[in-house]
């Protein structure tokens, strides 16, 4: 069958395109031609009659018929916009075109006693132009091919079919000129009156014409061989034909020999059989396409008629203009005549249900991004007479632009209120509804007494990556339940599983199974006895891949504990650690000790260069307490460029050779801005933790009267917490940190 292209089209350069029989008669074809060649070759050298009229048949007959393949292979680049396409039609139109100067130079074709136009070599030479640029061109458009894929504009084919032809024409007019005007000084490659016509100079021009010809030649059946297309197996066995007739010009012994009139016949032959062959292909290929698109219709007519049966409504959204297409079965999906709704994106926005519209968002923007097959989702949207309906939404990207941006999505809505409804009324039935209504996508398995699978669902095959016939009649939990998450052995008697089996009671936990790779897979497992009479005969497993969740899972807790800005440790779960390591300080009676540290003249970054710069302070400054802390230590935002530093083991000695440490790295940091180096300097307040503390408060509270103390004597200092500051800690009316 046809493939059609995403733009609707098809060419005969699409691989695959060309089956077996075409392939085979290509071959055959380009060994008759090879044979035809051989047999020419071997008898070149015998005389026949002088008829120079009929080099004036076989020119006419090659002007004719590679025209009329030019022609075709333009209309292909006005139909496909490809340029190997122009480059092609450029090789066969110089192939047409250079038959004009052949013949007015060829003695006696034209002119009895002479040619029209040069002197005795000037048919000659044309011929050598002809047989070297025409496979010099068809290579240049191989290679264009290779190179570029793309399809130029609309705007362009104009253009460069007048470039192509006009500069087609030009060449061979040029090659025209240029044998006329150096007639007599071009070298003679045929001397008609000796025994031997044909010179060494002849076969030392020929010898790269006949290699570049071979090249592509060669170039063309890789191509063709690999690709199955018909445009480059045609052109293979074109150029098989074009060899061959180079091959019979140096084995012909000059002109009016069996050679060359066989090798006219031959090419003449060749060439009618080619363009016989491209034009059937041509009109193959449409009768498939005609079919192709036949099917399409009958297809678009069935799908028209299960839209109208499936109650469905239709949504098409061009979202390069933003325009929103609603389809009539809106109307009665929600009850809207046509003309209430908009043909904007807020349309639909304002009849979604708010808890539903980030679900709803963040799945069109999955979508749109490539990053799913469908845009899929379950979401309320609100009826003409005000109650919330279920809709369930399949939409797909149809069209994307040439940088891959989403420009056209489609879809389809349908009322699922009704199984909506049903499932929740399901989910309050019986205990094993709910276990089938739990496996619904699920992976799912049963094992006998022994251990053995005795079934497993195609959905667990899937997330395991095992075949049935791997998993059916062996023992489970050797097979895919073996160890634990940590990679440690996993006995039986410590599986959920194998404990269901003992004592026939339901389980639901969390566990992990080992894929066919090794790779672990976090699963919620629940395992249910499975009893025929009473008597207990084996269990079965149903469990969903939790990979994903417990990623979320992760993110979520970094997210709930740590600054956005900086990196570290947010408030909440800074003062969390401050309090679990007093209560560690009361159990095990060990130091600890807590830095306040302050920027100085922050707010004057903040002034002077902006916001954006004083966020890169403190990024860098949480950098440099990497290089200044110990591991155990705990570094947390508080609030703007206040930061605490959590010193486990730590009494206040120590915790003010950390702060003089930490003080001296920032101040030797240069601080990158948005116009230069920074120099900034921090003050830092330090206390012990006091077991008596009732919380982490009380160590925050000294911390700051330190930190006050610090900027009181000038700033860029550390001072440890004294009991007499306690009788001041106010700062004065315009005190600036």
């Amino acid at each position: 069958m046809v493939e059609v292209t995403s733009e609707g089209l098809v060419g005969l350069d699409q691989p695959g395109i060309a089956d077996a029989p075409t392939l085979r008669r290509s071959v055959c074809f380009a060994l008759v031609i090879a044979t035809l060649a051989a047999v020419v070759v071997l008898l070149g050298a015998i005389k026949l009659a002088v008829y120079p009229q009929f080099a004036t048949f076989h020119a006419g007959f090659v002007l004719l018929a590679d025209g009329i393949t030019a022609y075709l292979l333009f209309g292909q680049f006005r139909y496909r916009r490809q340029l190997p396409y122009a480059a092609l039609g450029s090789a066969y139109l110089f192939n047409a075109a250079v038959m004009v100067p052949f013949l007015l130079s060829f003695p006696g074709a034209l002119k009895a006693d002479g040619a029209l136009l040069g002197g005795p070599q000037s048919a000659v030479w044309v011929w050598v132009c002809w047989h070297l640029f025409f496979p010099a061109l068809v290579l240049l458009s191989l290679g264009i091919e290779r190179r570029s894929g793309a399809r130029v504009s609309k705007e362009r084919v104009t253009p460069i079919l007048a470039m192509s032809v006009g500069g087609t024409l030009a060449f061979v007019m040029a090659i025209a000129v240029v044998v006329t005007a150096l007639q007599s000084r071009l070298p003679v490659l045929i001397v008609a009156d000796t025994t031997r016509p044909l010179s060494w100079t002849f076969y030392t021009v020929v010898a790269p014409i006949a290699s570049v010809a071979a090249t592509a030649t060669l170039v063309a059946w890789r191509r063709g061989w690999q690709s199955r297309s018909i445009l480059h197996l045609w052109l293979a066995v074109a150029l098989t034909a074009f060899m061959a007739d180079v091959a019979t010009g140096l084995g012909s012994h000059g002109r009016y020999t069996i050679g060359w009139y066989g090798g006219r016949v031959e090419s003449m032959i060749a060439g009618s059989v080619l363009l016989l062959v491209f034009l059937d292909e041509i009109n193959s290929l449409y009768r498939r396409l005609g079919r192709a698109m036949g099917e399409l219709q009958r297809s678009n007519e069935q799908l028209a008629t299960a839209l109208r049966g499936a109650d469905l409504a239709l949504c098409d959204w061009h979202l390069a203009g933003g325009e929103l297409v609603f389809g009539k079965g809106w109307t009665t999906l929600l009850g809207y005549p046509a003309d209430e709704l908009g043909t904007e994106a807020s349309t639909l926005e304002a009849l979604l249900h708010p808890d539903d519209e980030p679900t709803a968002r963040h799945e069109l923007i999955r979508h749109l991004k490539g990053e799913t097959p469908l845009l899929e989702a379950q979401i309320r949207m609100r009826h003409r007479q005000g109650h919330w309906i279920w809709v369930l939404i399949r939409a797909m990207v149809v069209d994307r632009g040439d940088e891959g941006r989403a420009t056209r999505l489609a879809g389809t809505a349908m009322d699922v209120t009704q199984r909506k409804e049903a499932e929740l009324k399901i989910a309050r039935l019986s205990q094993m509804n709910e276990l089938l209504l739990n496996c619904a996508g699920a992976g799912i398995y049963g094992i006998d007494l022994d251990g053995g699978c005795t079934f497993i669902n195609p959905a667990a095959l899937e997330m395991l990556g095992f075949d049935r016939d791997e998993v059916v009649g062996t023992l489970a939990h050797q097979v895919f339940h073996h160890h634990h998450k940590d990679g440690s052995v996993y006995p039986e008697s410590e599986c959920p599983v194998h404990q269901t089996l003992r004592d026939g009671l339901e389980r639901d936990v969390e566990d992990a199974l080992v894929r066919r790779n090794g790779e672990v897979l976090p699963v919620r497992m629940s395992v249910a006895p499975i009893t025929d009479g009473g008597r207990l005969i084996g269990a079965a497993v149903v469990f969903r891949d939790i990979a994903q969740r417990k990623a979320m899972e992760t993110e979520l807790r970094h997210l709930a504990t740590t600054d956005p800005l900086t990196g570290v440790a947010n408030r909440r779960s800074f003062l969390e650690r401050v309090e679990m390591e007093q209560a560690r300080m009361r159990r095990f009676a060990q130091p600890g000790a807590l830095l306040m540290v302050d920027i100085d003249h922050f707010k004057k970054v903040n002034d002077t260069f902006g916001h954006a710069v004083g966020d890169i302070v403190l990024r860098q400054l949480c950098e440099v307490s990497v290089r200044s802390l110990r591991g155990i230590d705990l570094m947390g935002r508080l609030g703007g460029e206040e930061f605490g530093i959590l010193l486990p083991g730590t009494n206040a000695s120590g915790a003010r050779e950390v702060a003089e440490r930490f003080r001296r790295e920032v101040a030797d940091t240069a601080f990158h801005g948005g116009s230069g180096e920074l120099s900034v300097t921090v003050s830092i307040g330090v206390t012990e933790l006091d077991p008596i503390d009732s919380g982490p408060e009380a160590a925050l509270a000294r911390a700051d009267v330190a930190l006050y103390q610090a900027k009181l004597r000038g700033r860029n200092q550390v001072e440890v917490h004294c009991p007499e500051a306690d009788e001041s800690t106010g700062a004065p009316v315009g005190f600036e940190a």
